[in-house]
């Protein structure tokens, strides 16, 4: 199961976040969670979790969602808890009160569901609401390249599940060979983390998809997937959020 928990966040003076303290709030999870639990996601790959933060209509929405069925019961749970209903970012000592929470989940069988029945589409518009890279060879790569995009999917996606779905090269390639870029309104930017400053860039980009039906399919899938995985590195830290966006 995915899913998607959106909390209105508050603090108890004129005290300011932003988008760099979700790295912070990462900690906040690990602080709340299982501790056997929490020292295990240090060890594995790929975080079945995510957490970004950003501001909307002068409210601050701090974004968790998770992957499976175990962070589901693991983190989720915990954020869901009454309990939790404010914290402390011990970086600055900061009180911070939960003035709303609003959970949505998904089954992915909804996503095998739409893959086999709805209509297709050739177009896809994706907005990186917060600072995204990806990195190879020990260098960041600060644009959208699309064999990077959809590997990085297609990796987490079968990280979160008992399958590897995406496990063929052959379409892989098509994915890539089929797909390109036809619009984007970009913006490089860093996301600044422990006092390191990542290059990454935010902003929408459409995407043209040709080839089969079947591997338009895939596509529609792994992108709808991303808004709860994330794209590229480091989004359980605050990066990588994004959203797809209608005609």
């Amino acid at each position: 199961m995915l899913a998607k928990l959106k909390m209105v966040l508050k603090t108890d003076s004129n005290a300011v976040l932003n988008s760099y303290k979700a790295s912070l709030l990462h900690g906040v999870i690990m602080e709340h969670i299982d501790r056997e639990y929490a020292e295990g996601l240090h060890t594995t790959g790929l975080n079945p979790f995510t957490s970004n933060l950003i501001k909307k209509e002068e409210k601050y929405i701090w974004t968790v969602t998770t992957l499976n069925k175990k962070s589901y019961e693991k983190i989720m749970q915990v954020l869901l808890s009454s309990d939790f209903n404010e914290f402390v970012i011990k970086h600055n000592n900061m009180k911070v009160q939960i003035t709303d929470k609003k959970l949505e989940t998904k089954p992915k069988s909804e996503l095998m569901e739409k893959f086999y029945h709805c209509e297709v589409e050739n177009q896809f518009h994706i907005r990186f609401i917060t600072p995204t890279a990806f990195k190879s060879n020990g260098q960041y790569i600060i644009y959208p390249d699309i064999p990077f995009i959809f590997k990085n999917i297609m990796n987490k996606y079968n990280a979160s599940s008992n399958e590897d779905v995406f496990d063929d090269e052959d379409t892989f390639e098509q994915i890539i060979n089929n797909t390109k870029i036809i619009r984007y309104n970009l913006m490089s930017t860093v996301f600044s983390m422990e006092g390191v400053k990542i290059p990454s860039f935010v902003g929408n980009i459409t995407l043209r998809v040709n080839g089969t039906d079947t591997i338009k399919r895939f596509i529609r899938l792994l992108l709808e997937f991303s808004e709860y995985s994330g794209i590229g590195i480091k989004c359980s830290l605050g990066m990588g959020g994004v959203k797809l966006l209608k005609d």
